[in-house]
């Protein structure tokens, strides 16, 4: 019989008696003959099936069992006692059956005790049904529809069976009750009928996904059928604790599980899965040796003889392979105990000597420091003897200049005093001949003098000029880096950025910085009222190669990444920044021959409304930086 037919026969109501089927040929039969009557995957879904109703019957019968022993020790200990039985108990008489039908006597499952499950089991979702119940049927304790209703004696709601078990736990005597907080006995619970069949009687669709419409009274047997139940392996017990959906049960069986039984294809054996891949390695090798000896040993007495023969050289030569692979062994042992012995003295050595060394080196360290603090030290000097140096040629020659206009300065003031005492003396007749030829003659030196102070004028202003270029020189060279990083910071910002709006100053240069100490030497340009597209609206920001001493020495066309950033002076994270890659073909990046190139950048590299922000503008000051890559840069 195909299993598909036997599938369809467990599927209708008639499933115990596929079981019976299946234990009464279990019993007649070996199993592996059963095997063979029906697929792998049939046997197994079969064996998940019996194993689920089994436990679930044996659940029933066991709980069913004790609540029976305590209903009839408390009716006995109430007869003896005279007492009346109280409508606790007969309630409690009705839930185990005794009043109503025994379960699978021919009552309905709703008249019987509640399953063991419900005890852990909280309310029913209200999703599954089609029309929702009333408030009056939601549980007081986990606020969803009761499952097995109950009451308490206050009687002021419903509440679920396994919830309230769960609530009153191992309490005798009274309790608060959760939802209108009055106290109850323990004792004084009774179950809702009336409330029940109505529940029962309600439309719902299968909550576990398979989208069955059915009533709430059909939905446990359903669930014992349903494909998209979550249930436990059939191998729980040999430790697999895997939860699948029922549908899924079958190829789990087969592929998935740790405990799954697989047949040796050397052997036929069956073994855990787990342990099928060593048992298989030993087998193999058993296989290998039979096949062997069955190609050489024959068929009959012959065979067996010559079997024996095969099987006594094979030990032999299985004996000097194993005598041979033990002396190779042995050999490969004391060449490593050779070799450790070597080793060992080798350490032993480098060992005296790195603590020979040791010393000496601390003594070349102390030496090292001290020649380190001469060298800071002279370092630090070396700039003030620079700066020094490089003004005393210019001071020199500019103070000789200056002491000699100061000299002409004073004989002119005293040949202006002896022109005034003269013109005195004249006016009072006290000079005898021509006052005009004197005065002529005066005058005529006056006018010499003057032009040779106009002349050394100039030469001062000129010297001014050259030292104020020396200064500025020297300036750049302090604060000039040779990393590739541009630090630029621009004082009096308001101040730069009113004249830039009115047209005085366009634009600002930075001091130039390098890639190195013999790279590319460059600077930035600054438009704070912007420039061709961003004039007026941005802050123009541009790049410029500048003419360096070693230019001869590098690359050329300039191609290294440049990036451009307006600092946050706040928090140092919202830095705006824009890059770019040097168009190869563009004279900006060719080599200068003149001082500079045509700057090259960002017309509209930020808004003029960002300069408005004070995390950019603080003190009236903002800081630019410029970054070149270098790290695959290469030169002198």
């Amino acid at each position: 019989m195909p299993f598909k037919d036997e599938t369809a026969l467990m599927n209708n109501t008639h499933s115990e008696s596929v079981i019976i089927i299946y234990l009464i040929l279990g019993s007649l039969i070996n199993f592996t003959t059963l095997a063979s009557l029906f697929s792998k995957s049939g046997i197994l879904h079969l064996q998940a099936i019996f194993c689920h109703q089994a436990q679930q019957r044996s659940a029933s019968l066991f709980y069913l069992g004790i609540k029976k022993s305590r209903h009839r020790f408390v009716l006995s200990s109430m007869a003896e006692k005279g007492a009346e039985v109280n409508p606790s108990i007969r309630s409690l008489q009705s839930d185990t059956g005794e009043l109503e039908g025994q379960p699978g006597s021919g009552a309905s499952f709703q008249g019987a005790s509640p399953p063991p499950s419900y005890l852990e089991l909280p309310g029913y979702s209200t999703n599954i049904f089609k029309s929702p119940p009333s408030e009056g049927y939601i549980c007081g304790i986990c606020a969803q529809v009761v499952r097995w209703p109950v009451q308490t004696d206050c009687a002021c709601g419903l509440f679920c069976h396994g919830c309230l078990h769960r609530y009153i736990g191992d309490e005798t005597g009274s309790l608060e009750c959760p939802r209108c907080h009055d106290m109850f006995p323990t004792t004084e619970t009774q179950r809702d009928k009336i409330a029940h069949k109505k529940l029962l009687k309600l439309d719902i669709i299968c909550p576990h996904g398979c989208g069955t419409d059915m009533l709430l009274r059909d939905l446990d047997k359903h669930e014992e059928e349903c494909s998209f139940v979550i249930i436990e392996c059939i191998h729980k017990h040999q430790g697999c604790k895997e939860l699948i959906k029922r549908i899924d049960l079958v190829k789990h069986l087969e592929t998935q599980c740790d405990f799954r039984k697989e047949s040796c294809q050397h052997c036929g054996q069956q073994f855990i899965a787990t342990e099928l891949e060593k048992h298989e390695k030993v087998c193999a090798f058993t296989e290998s040796v039979t096949k062997v000896l069955m190609a050489k040993g024959g068929d009959g007495e012959a065979g067996a003889a010559s079997g024996e023969v095969v099987t006594q050289e094979l030990m032999k030569t299985v004996a000097i392979n194993l005598e041979a692979k033990i002396a190779e062994v042995r050999r490969i042992m004391t060449e490593i105990d050779n070799q450790g012995k070597v080793l060992k003295k080798l350490y032993e050595d480098s060992r005296a000597t790195i603590n020979k060394n040791t010393d000496n080196l601390s003594d070349v360290d102390k030496s090292v420091k001290q020649l380190q603090k001469m060298v800071l030290t002279k370092l630090s000097k070396l700039p003030d003897i620079e700066r020094s140096v490089g003004t005393s040629l210019s001071r020199t020659e500019f103070e000789s200049h200056k002491e000699s206009v100061q000299g002409i300065r004073e004989e002119l003031d005293s040949q202006k005093t002896r022109i005034s005492e003269l013109e005195d003396q004249s006016s009072s007749g006290t000079i005898g001949g021509s006052s005009e030829g004197i005065s002529k003659h005066l005058k005529d030196q006056i006018a010499n003098n003057t032009e040779k102070v106009n002349y050394f004028d100039d030469q001062i202003n000129m010297y001014s000029m050259r030292l104020a270029e020396h200064e500025l020189r020297f300036q750049f060279q302090e604060t000039a880096s040779y990393d590739g990083t541009l630090i630029w910071k621009i004082k009096e910002f308001a101040r730069r950025k009113r004249d830039a709006d009115n047209g005085k100053t366009l634009s600002l240069y930075s001091q130039p910085f390098y890639t190195s100490r013999f790279g590319y030497k460059m600077c930035a340009r600054i438009y704070l009222n912007g420039d061709g597209i961003g004039k007026g609206t941005h802050v123009s920001l541009f790049f410029v190669v500048m003419k360096g001493d070693y230019d001869a020495l590098l690359p050329w066309p300039f191609s290294q990444k440049v990036t451009l950033m307006l600092l946050d002076q706040e928090t140092g994270r919202r830095h705006l920044s824009d890059s770019f890659r040097p168009d190869p073909t563009s004279t900006s990046f060719q080599r200068p021959s003149t001082n500079m190139n045509i700057a090259s950048g960002c017309p509209l590299f930020v808004s003029q409304s960002v300069l408005k922000d004070p995390a950019y503008v603080k003190e009236d000051t903002i800081f630019i930086k410029v970054v070149v890559d270098t790290t695959d840069l290469y030169g002198p």
